[in-house]
């Protein structure tokens, strides 16, 4: 069977995001392709596209790239289980962005992997976050690449 676009109409907004999230798990070229689908159904029928699964799509692209991310919704982790936030590019106006997606303004990574009592950041005032470009060891581990 041939599932075309991803498109609502098509596989229904469970089935987009499923598809979103195998793609954020596959390699580079994977994600681009299902990221190119996504970003033309959003250009010729934004209602009829899981839009909001192309925000992580589009920053993961850029991190495995060496870019900066354009959406800050790629958190990752340091050798002492600490979050830090992967460069975003012009991140005062980061917010903005992510509400033309439909996404929450950004908020502390919560971790399922870690008990919430060992997640002290998550009662840190956001100002207190670290942002930087990750390491390719980094890259490696929180990208899947």
């Amino acid at each position: 069977a041939i599932i075309k676009e991803p498109s609502i109409s098509n596989i229904g907004a469970e089935g987009a995001q499923a598809i979103s999230v195998l793609a954020l798990h596959d390699k580079l070229e994977v994600i681009k392709q299902v990221l190119n689908l996504f970003n033309e159904l959003y250009q010729n029928h934004k209602d009829d596209t899981y839009y909001q699964a192309i925000p992580s799509m589009t920053d993961i692209v850029l991190i495995l790239e060496h870019k900066p991310q354009y959406f800050g919704t790629q958190w990752f982790f340091d050798a002492k289980k600490e979050p830090f936030l992967p460069t975003v590019k012009d991140f005062d106006t980061v917010n903005e962005r992510r509400s033309e997606y439909g996404i929450e303004p950004l908020r502390w990574p919560r971790s399922l992997a870690i008990p919430e009592s060992e997640q002290p950041w998550l009662k840190k005032p956001l100002s207190g976050l670290i942002m930087r470009e990750p390491t390719d060891k980094e890259r490696e581990q929180s990208a899947g690449s």
